[in-house]
């Protein structure tokens, strides 16, 4: 039994132009600082992205617990993690062109331009949103001072 893998031929290109890109920039650094700096250079990336992920998934969790016993919404905490997580996985594929888009996400000012990119693309709400006008639910209920919930018992 044989599988067909069917891709996008946009991904295909895209695919292959960052991977001759890559090669190309080692070729130049390679000829610009040598090769030993060079290699060093991607040990160094490669080793920042794992350590990143790293102590970010230990900032994922107690970003979310604080955020969640404060009664925060959770999404934008989320979307900046991610971003912090998609740079370091950048960060450890060797390449300088990956490692350049790794270390953009980590800049504040490029990453709340992600953010507002996403959330007017991605259909995320950032303030709560009013009931409809048309809204039937009716939620009945009673409230009284503390004072007087005492004499009540």
């Amino acid at each position: 039994m044989s599988f067909y893998l069917h891709t996008n031929n946009s991904a295909k290109y895209l695919i292959w132009t960052l991977i001759l890109t890559e090669i190309i920039l080692f070729i130049i650094v390679g000829s610009l600082i040598g090769i030993l700096p060079t290699i060093l250079l991607v040990i160094l990336t490669t080793t920042s992205g794992f350590i990143l992920l790293r102590r970010q998934n230990v900032e994922i969790l107690k970003q979310m617990q604080m955020g969640i016993q404060l009664g925060q919404p959770q999404h934008l905490n989320i979307l900046n993690n991610s971003l912090t997580m998609i740079a370091g996985f950048l960060l450890i594929i060797p390449g300088f062109m990956t490692d350049m888009l790794g270390v953009l996400c980590l800049i504040p000012g490029v990453r709340s331009k992600v953010f507002s990119f996403l959330i007017k693309k991605g259909g995320f709400k950032t303030k709560p949103q009013k009931p409809a006008a048309n809204d039937s639910t009716i939620i009945d209920g009673e409230c009284w001072p503390n004072d007087e919930s005492s004499k009540l018992s």
